[in-house]
């Protein structure tokens, strides 16, 4: 037979283990690190995908240059990191609200990114904010 205490101890045991992984969890998804990481990759893959574009030669060097400057917040303290994440948020959110509009008011859809491109763009530019925005950080970690 359990005891009341012992099932309630346990049960704030699991609760804590729960809200500790969690924690850690988020802490991992809001590194500038991985944030910057996942930035640079994405806009590196953006030169593949606009090398089938009517202009490639223009949207190639443009996605390149964005790649070498979100692969530069990886060498930046992160301080610096967090602002540069926060001017590709900043700066990518037009865009992404742009594609959403799109998609959502039922115009033609053959120029935009497909559903699961973004949800990409979302989860990209969303982390970006966030980042730079210091969400997720203690007070003396920034």
């Amino acid at each position: 037979m359990v005891n009341n205490a012992d099932f309630k101890g346990h049960l704030f045991h699991e609760v804590y283990i729960l809200h500790w992984e969690f924690g850690v969890m988020i802490d991992k998804l809001l590194s500038v690190k991985l944030a910057g990481g996942l930035m640079a990759a994405f806009m590196a893959m953006h030169i593949l995908i606009m090398s089938q574009s009517d202009d490639p030669e223009f949207f190639m060097i443009m996605f390149l240059l964005l790649a070498l400057l979100a692969g530069s917040t990886l060498t930046m303290d992160d301080a610096s990191a967090r602002k540069a994440l926060l001017a590709f948020g900043v700066g990518w959110m037009p865009a992404v609200l742009l594609f959403t509009y799109g998609w959502v008011s039922g115009t033609d859809t053959d120029e935009l990114p497909p559903i699961p491109g973004m949800v990409m763009w979302w989860a990209f530019v969303s982390q970006s904010l966030l980042v730079g925005l210091s969400v997720g950080v203690a007070p003396e970690d920034s």
